[in-house]
């Protein structure tokens, strides 16, 4: 235990782990600056409180609020995923492919000496459909999918209150960026290395919460955050945004099939070109 005449000797000294304010600070607690990682660990590492994990997580500009998620901030993490109905045991996309089960030609079913049979799989085999009866001449038709099934997209706030640990790279040798080491002064004329844009953002987060976002980053499943102020820990109750809760809870009128229509036709919603859009660039 470090005394008050033995301040001198603590100042300066690099702490091992996170120590809480008000902690007595023992020479178990604290290394020398100079000490290497396998001792004291990298200097981020002391940030990280009790209990929780710092896990990093492919990131865009989209996604970070325009690179907005520096280091120390606080954000809410979004995760959007698209639905689809599977076969339990094929565990393949529904509707299934069929094909005919066709038996032996010109052979009696008595003379057979088990059971026989061939799969016809001329051509791309069709999706299997419904019966269904023909309302204006009662006719049993059946009905095959015109495309494959579209999967069904769904949203949800996942995580909130996250502290940003780092946004982009660590440095890889951060005893080499000591407080005294000098910073070398760039020449007149010399080109300074172009900064890269962050692809990567570090996450401070509870064990629990980095196997979920383990899980989501090999699923591929979008990731947003959403950046909140640092002095807000409350956390808010939301609902998952399907196309449901938006057309229930948005008041949103699904259009019903009228006798007239638009033209020119529209089948996709595009933004419409502006001529400040072409960026000319001078030689």
């Amino acid at each position: 235990m470090f005394t008050e005449q033995e301040k001198s000797g603590l100042v300066g000294q690099k702490a091992k782990n996170n120590i809480d304010q008000g902690s007595i600070i023992t020479t178990g607690d604290v290394v020398p600056p100079e000490t290497g990682l396998e001792a004291g660990g990298p200097p981020w590492a002391s940030i990280i409180a009790a209990s929780k994990n710092a896990i990093t997580i492919p990131i865009s500009r989209l996604a970070s609020v325009g690179f907005g998620v520096a280091d120390g901030a606080h954000v809410n993490v979004i995760a959007c995923m698209l639905m689809v109905d599977v076969d339990p045991s094929y565990q393949g996309i529904l509707p299934n492919h069929v094909a005919v089960a066709q038996a032996p030609v010109s052979v009696p079913p008595d003379a057979m000496p088990g059971i026989s049979l061939g799969v016809k799989t001329e051509g791309d085999p069709p999706y299997q459909g419904r019966t269904e009866v023909e309302s204006a001449f009662q006719q049993p038709i059946y009905v095959i999918p015109s495309e494959p099934q579209r999967p069904r997209p769904v949203c949800q706030m996942v995580m909130q209150d996250v502290a940003v640990l780092r946004l982009g790279n660590f440095e890889l040798n951060p005893s080499a960026t000591a407080a005294n080491q000098a910073v070398p002064t760039p020449q007149p004329g010399q080109q300074q290395a172009p900064r890269v844009a962050p692809d990567i953002v570090t996450l401070i987060v509870s064990p629990q919460e980095a196997v979920i976002l383990t899980y989501m980053v090999y699923t591929n499943t979008p990731i947003y955050l959403t950046l909140r102020n640092s002095g807000d820990t409350s956390r808010q109750v939301t609902e998952s945004a399907t196309l449901q809760f938006l057309l229930s809870q948005l008041n949103i009128t699904v259009p019903v099939k009228l006798a007239y229509s638009v033209t020119p036709r529209v089948d996709t919603l595009a933004l419409p070109f502006l001529p400040n859009d072409v960026v000319t660039v001078s030689p």
